[in-house]
């Protein structure tokens, strides 16, 4: 409608900002490369409009739009690139000092992605000066929208950090907070994630049976959002969430059930062949499952499409804790395989990866890195298999 009344090749802000919201539109729905193609046209027609290299709100919150589409399509660099420039157009249009809801949009979206890159220190950093900005601009006890999804970022921080009581204090806040916005039966994908979190966080807690109670609410209600049958990677996370927690209970058939779900449907949303994140972690943890059922040469299937896809997506040397995570089961499976060769290659490559990360190395459940126990397993497993080989020869 809006091309209709300003012609078809009009450069104007109210078509820009119809095209960031399309993009928007396929972003709620899992399309995040349609997402990309409506965001690249606004930060195009952005630019058109008020210069390449004017800073002004639009084209900033064009920046942001875009990175947010890229991260959630996998690549967290492409992000957090976008997004950084994103925040400095914003500080140069507001004021670096200054107190606004933009520079706080952007300084919680990049907590996000901080995450996702593995400085979790970084991501807490800007998730709290994000949080702190908007209870500044709405008030320190408002139930809003932006303050709740700052809690909730603050959250994943904590998570990432190991720090799961402090997490779930977080994801709780973000939680009740959600409720009294859209009210408490309402199916809304903010409650349905903070009600996944929850979950996530009591199952590193040691409590799956209440993480399951909450993770099948959060699957109910993003089911009742998206579809029974929709292909959504909301759904998909937390079908391998409920995975993990049936694991902890030791259903590990249940676990598996789940897994072969979530792992489908992500191959629906991004592609078969597609190297993703979220699908080599779901490759990661199938290789759990079935190293913890005893077949050990279908975990190491599993485990080796895992590292494989990680390498492809980090780089073949990247020191990525995930890479490291695989490694050690890889050389675990090798172990009971009784290929020490083999398995004592895998902890080789292990703690060399670890070692270049100086033992900074952090776990979730939700993303699959490698924990510091790996740095002694992958340890132990070396002088075991070391010491096989020479009995061996």
């Amino acid at each position: 409608m809006r091309y209709s009344i300003y012609g078809e090749n009009a450069a104007h802000p109210q078509i820009a900002m119809a095209l960031g919201n399309l993009g928007a539109d396929w972003g709620r729905l899992g399309d995040h490369s349609e997402a990309i193609s409506y965001h690249e046209k606004e930060l195009e027609l952005c630019r058109r409009i008020y210069g390449e290299n004017t800073a002004h709100p639009d084209t900033a919150r064009a920046f942001d739009n875009l990175g947010m589409a890229w991260f959630k399509l996998g690549d967290y660099q492409k992000g957090l690139n976008l997004c950084e420039q994103a925040l400095q157009m914003r500080r140069n249009v507001f004021g670096k000092d200054n107190v606004h809801s933009c520079i706080a949009a952007s300084l919680s979206n990049l907590g996000t992605i901080w995450v996702h890159l593995n400085d979790k220190h970084k991501a807490l950093n800007y998730s709290k000066l994000s949080l702190q900005m908007k209870r500044t601009i709405y008030g320190e006890d408002t139930a809003n929208r932006d303050i709740a999804d700052s809690l909730n970022n603050v959250g994943s921080a904590y998570a990432e950090l190991y720090d799961h009581r402090k997490a779930l204090k977080y994801f709780r806040k973000s939680l009740n907070m959600r409720r009294s916005i859209y009210a408490e039966s309402t199916a809304h994908p903010d409650v349905a994630t903070s009600l996944n979190n929850v979950g996530v966080s009591l199952c590193e807690l040691g409590k799956p049976l209440k993480a399951i109670d909450k993770l099948k609410s959060s699957l109910e209600m993003k089911k009742t959002i998206y579809g029974e049958n929709t292909a959504h990677t909301d759904i998909a996370r937390t079908l391998n969430n409920l995975a993990v927690a049936w694991g902890d209970l030791g259903d590990n058939g249940m676990a598996l059930s789940y897994l072969e779900q979530s792992c489908q449907m992500e191959r629906r949303v991004f592609g078969e062949n597609t190297a993703h994140p979220e699908i080599a972690l779901l490759l990661y943890n199938l290789g759990l499952a079935w190293k913890k059922l005893g077949h050990h040469r279908t975990s190491v299937c599993y485990f080796e499409q895992s590292l494989e896809m990680r390498r492809g997506i980090y780089g073949e040397d990247t020191a990525h804790p995930g890479i490291a995570g695989s490694l050690t089961n890889l050389g675990d499976a090798w172990m009971e395989l009784e290929d020490y060769r083999k398995a004592f290659g895998y902890y080789e490559q292990s703690l060399n990866a670890q070692l270049q990360r100086r033992g900074n190395i952090v776990h979730s459940q939700r993303s699959g890195n490698s924990s510091p126990s790996y740095n002694l397993r992958a340890l132990i497993g070396l002088v075991f298999a070391s010491i096989i080989i020479g009995i061996d020869d």
